[in-house]
């Protein structure tokens, strides 16, 4: 669009006498933003890593393994051993239940009950 405001998209579906038509409502906020330069502003993205904790780098300095060493390091930081209770798991429960009612039905057959 040429301005901002609010406009309605249509988009219309035909399959032999089948129409299946959805309408929308979008906003457009500012026109201009398909006209910006998407250029990273490389400064900004430097101050941000420090700032941050993170790491910054190059486009020449990339490598495959520098991703590899973070994914590491992110997996090695983010795993905790949990222990979970058994007993308060309803799948754990439910399994029981099932053996007990099989259990009785099984005897309840066969004339031990």
């Amino acid at each position: 669009p040429s301005k901002e405001g609010e406009y309605q998209i249509s988009a219309l579906l035909k399959h032999g006498l089948l129409n299946d038509q959805e309408t929308q409502t979008v906003r457009v906020k500012r026109v201009d933003w398909e006209t910006e330069n998407p250029y990273p502003d490389h400064a900004f993205l430097q101050k941000l890593s420090q700032e941050s904790g993170g790491k910054y780098s190059e486009a020449g300095e990339f490598s495959p393994e520098l991703i590899r060493q973070s994914a590491q390091k992110i997996q090695a930081s983010s795993s905790e051993p949990v222990q979970k209770n058994l007993w308060t798991n309803p799948w754990t429960f439910s399994l029981l239940l099932i053996l007990l009612i099989l259990d009785w039905a099984l005897r309840r057959w066969k004339g031990d009950l």
